[in-house]
Order: structure tokens, then sequence, then C-alpha cells
């Protein structure tokens, strides 16, 4: 059952969703994203590194058949081309997407990991 949550522009994007999004790494039923979903809920957050990867995984199945309408974020923890490269692949298998709306460089916490 859709209900009408107020959305807003996420940042310099472009991109419009629903002020409330669900992700992270402590969500951690397929079940619990699909309520959300079905709340409805547009913006879905995850990340390579949450559950070792499982995130991504549970995310997928929540998000199969329903893509069209979400804005997908995740991130990866890589620092070079390569790296990043190979997770971004390993992000869109177990999301089983297509593509991705917003994909981070996760963890930039110190001034060597953000040069």
């Amino acid at each position: 059952m859709s209900q009408d949550l107020p959305t807003i522009t996420l940042g310099r994007t472009g991109l419009t969703v629903t002020r409330l999004g669900i992700g992270g790494a402590y969500n951690k039923t397929v079940e619990a994203r699909i309520a959300a979903l079905d709340s409805g809920v547009t913006y879905v957050d995850t990340a390579r590194s949450y559950q070792k990867g499982e995130d991504e995984r549970l995310v997928g199945q929540a998000i199969a058949g329903r893509r069209d309408g979400l804005v997908l974020a995740t991130k990866s923890g890589k620092r070079d081309a390569a790296g990043g490269r190979a997770e971004l692949e390993e992000s869109l298998r177990a999301l089983r997407v297509d593509y991705i709306d917003i994909w981070q460089l996760h963890h930039l916490n110190t001034a060597p990991e953000r040069e």
C-alpha cells in the first residue's frame, strides 16, 4: 500500500527522492525493505562493504521487479580505478540491476583518503 511521502531534490543531483529512505548495514531482512518500498519509499542506499556484500544481495531481492521509480545508491571502498570498477561490477550483479543512480566513494575520512 503506497503512501504519499514527502519528496525532496537530493542535493545537486536533480534526483527527486522521498525524504525517508532505506539502507544501511543494520537492516537485515528483505521483508523490511519490501515493506518500506510498499509504503512509498523511493531512495535506497547500500554499500559493497555492508554485511560483507550481503546487504546489496538483500537489496537486490527487495527491489526485484520494481527498479523503475527508485533512486539506488551504493558505495565503493576502493581507491583505484581497477578496484573501483571491480567493485562496481560486483555491486551490479548483487543488486541485479543494469545501472546505479549514485555511486559514491565510501569512508573518505582522512586527508590521504580524500587525496
